[in-house]
């Protein structure tokens, strides 16, 4: 039977398929068909609705704004909401200055080929017009980011049309060469990109998808290897371009310090929405109070949204009663010991806070203290039980 839909539908072999079921609504995480079935929106319409479907909050926000005004070409002309977005992603990504909006993923990379090669050519290096990628990287399905992304089972088609580029080996955990360890083979992989960007000054950018490659087969890069290729990129005055951002962190739990940028922020705390637990919140009333360890790893913007407060560290006397009253009953119970089997009298914790420990807080002294308990747990377990006295001397 002959498809009457004149839609086109892609990456779908059209032959094979005479009838789509139809998406009337959506709700959430799910889309809802014409007969009432309820799917599962997985891939959040292929990465693009990560919000859900038919958030009040979003689709009030949309309705607010269109009746203002809907659209506005940058060409030569500016308005608040893209200033307001521009200023928020900058805060939320240290050592960038400026934002250039694309409508999609595609377009961006084809976008940041075009900056690369235009830049070099602005300072007089226009020999510097090759672009370097890794294998099987993804990056968007017209000429330009097929291109540098090249993955064989999505564009082998296409292969003979496409620009070509400098593809180096990325680092895998699976298939390696014979008795070559993983450690070996990303040295391998990082020697090589080293090489050819050292003898070949006419690279204009490396490009690469951050944290992870993941469409064209999900493969994780070892730990360092994203700034051992960008340290390159700077030794070798190439330009770096990571595509997918998104996906960067300070781990692969997630970066906190950018969820509390959105929580912090007056201008838009008072409509906070937890997409998880789909519930709003307002938290403009709310005074958060944070804790650190080092002022340096924390972002500038964040920084800047609260007001530092410099505490001293415990005395040798608070930690002494600290220990007494909280550190030592606690490690005891851990080690199955009672305040009968071991005491450590004041002396003796002052011996330890002085002598064994150098720090404002007492997580060093816990420490020493478990060690301690751990050596009268293994000599009761040894001589049976007896009770132990420790001196200022015998520390």
């Amino acid at each position: 039977m002959k498809n009457q839909n004149h839609l086109w539908h892609p990456n779908t072999q059209m032959l094979e398929w005479t009838k789509f079921p139809k998406i009337v609504r959506g709700e959430g995480m799910w889309l809802i068909d014409e007969d009432g079935n309820r799917l599962l929106d997985g891939v959040a319409s292929m990465w693009c609705n990560v919000w859900g479907h038919s958030k009040k909050e979003l689709v009030n926000a949309i309705i607010k704004q269109t009746k203002k005004l809907q659209h506005a070409s940058l060409f030569n002309l500016t308005n608040e909401p893209s200033e307001l977005l521009a200023k928020k992603l900058i805060n939320i990504s240290p050592n960038m200055d400026q934002v250039f909006f694309s409508d999609n993923g595609s377009t961006a990379m084809e976008i940041a080929i075009k900056i690369a090669l235009q830049y070099w050519t602005n300072l007089g290096f226009s020999n510097k017009n090759k672009i370097a990628t890794l294998e099987n990287g993804y990056h968007g399905d017209t000429f330009g980011a097929m291109s540098i992304g090249y993955v064989p089972e999505f564009f082998s088609k296409f292969k003979s049309k496409l620009f070509s580029t400098l593809q180096f080996e990325v680092p895998r955990s699976y298939n390696l060469p014979k008795n070559v360890t993983e450690k070996e083979f990303e040295n391998d992989c990082i020697k090589k990109i080293e090489n050819k960007l050292s003898n070949d000054n006419s690279v204009a950018a490396f490009v690469m998808e951050s944290g992870a490659q993941v469409a064209g087969g999900v493969n994780i890069y070892p730990k360092n290897f994203q700034k051992r290729v960008n340290t390159i990129c700077k030794k070798y005055n190439v330009l770096f371009v990571l595509d997918e951002i998104d996906k960067l962190s300070n781990s692969n739990q997630g970066d906190p310090s950018s969820a509390m940028l959105e929580v912090l922020e007056p201008e838009q705390n008072g409509e906070f929405y937890d997409i998880f637990l789909e519930i709003g919140f307002d938290l403009s009333k709310v005074n958060f109070i944070a804790t650190y360890q080092s002022l340096s790893s924390i972002q500038p913007a964040l920084l800047d949204r609260m007001e530092i407060i410099e505490m001293s560290g415990y005395t040798v006397e608070e930690k002494v009663s600290i220990a007494k009253k909280h550190l030592l009953p606690k490690q005891l119970k851990e080690h199955g010991l009672g305040s009968k089997d071991l005491q450590l009298p004041n002396k003796v914790l002052e011996k330890i806070v002085d002598g064994y420990t150098r720090e404002s807080g007492v997580r060093g002294l816990e420490k020493v203290i478990s060690k301690v308990i751990r050596f009268a747990a293994k000599c009761i377990a040894i001589w049976f039980a007896f009770k132990i006295f420790f001196s200022p001397k015998a520390c």
